[in-house]
């Protein structure tokens, strides 16, 4: 073999700490082999020393180590691409090693519940001691169903509580490694801080069941209301309700000639009061929904009943 010239001076230092027993017993070199290719050899020498304790030879056993030095350099880019892409992503990144219970916990996996990094977090409960309650048997569960193979990953959205006392909404993804016989012995993911989203989603939904005004169920909740009612009174002959409805005659006017903020004041609108009455289950704000009801010759307004059918 051919020692390449980028690897001359190394192997020279080399040499010269056998020569002088200063070291050199294992080193690490370019060579380039008889029909050109480079490779990497790993050295072990021993050096050869007379009785006058004159180094006199060196015994070197020499083993290619090009494919390791190849693997290795693979895995650590593969390693620095996915720390690179967790850090992107701001993910926080857990590895829990089945065989011995041990989890691994990443800065960021911390940081996003308010735990200094330094603190030490070894074990699964560390996670789910801070999982809602009412969520911990469903994170369980999802984590089990996974472990058996009845799920190809793990994902489950579940609320973790922060050390500032709140609960912070995650997703939770993750996925198992398996031995040759299927038993999950490792399993890792990552958790996405999904509170904004969640909250986000709330308010589509209230607003989506209430009067933007008076803040108030709209017609669409009440609606649903009644029909649940209804379906209850149709399967237990015991069960009773019943549905009022308060009508304020040309309020509209009060909007349309003193604005919306006479109409929103606390005076005009009878259902703001404290009154010592006991608390109605539904209380909805349908102005502008309701037909209007045909007038007696009297002058007085005809109501239907509002009944379950039979």
């Amino acid at each position: 073999m051919i020692v390449p010239p980028s690897a001359r001076s190394h192997v020279e230092q080399v040499w010269a700490a056998l020569l002088h027993q200063k070291g050199g017993a294992r080193s690490q070199n370019a060579n380039v082999t008889k029909d050109g290719r480079l490779i990497i050899c790993e050295w072990y020498n021993t050096p050869l020393v007379s009785e006058s304790g004159q180094v006199i030879g060196v015994a070197s056993i020499v083993d290619d180590i090009t494919e390791r030095m190849r693997t290795e350099q693979a895995l650590r880019e593969s390693e620095e691409r996915y720390a690179l892409a967790a850090r992107g992503a701001n993910d926080g990144i857990w590895d829990w090693n089945l065989r011995t219970g041990v989890v691994y916990y990443s800065p960021r996996w911390k940081a996003m519940l308010g735990i200094p990094e330094d603190e030490v977090l070894t074990s699964p409960n560390d996670w789910f001691r801070r999982v809602h309650p009412d969520d911990l048997s469903l994170l369980r569960s999802a984590i089990t169903s996974h472990l058996e193979g009845a799920t190809e990953q793990l994902e489950i959205e579940h609320r973790v509580r922060h050390s500032d006392g709140s609960y912070r909404w995650m997703l939770c993804r993750g996925l198992a490694v398996r031995s040759s016989d299927g038993e999950a012995t490792r399993m890792a993911g990552s958790i996405t801080d999904i509170t904004a989203r969640k909250e986000a989603e709330a308010q589509i939904r209230y607003d989506a069941l209430h009067d933007a005004l008076t803040g108030l169920p709209n017609r669409t909740l009440f609606l649903e209301h009644v029909e649940h009612s209804i379906a209850i009174a149709r399967r237990d002959p015991h069960y009773k309700f019943a549905v009022l409805v308060f009508d304020v005659d040309r309020f509209k006017l009060i909007n349309d000639s003193l604005g919306h903020v006479v109409h929103d004041d606390p005076g005009v609108h009878p259902h703001r009061h404290r009154v010592p009455v006991a608390p109605l289950p539904l209380v909805p704000a349908l102005a502008g929904q309701l037909r209007e009801a045909p007038r007696t010759g009297s002058g007085r307004r005809r109501t239907r009943t509002v009944h379950r059918d039979e």
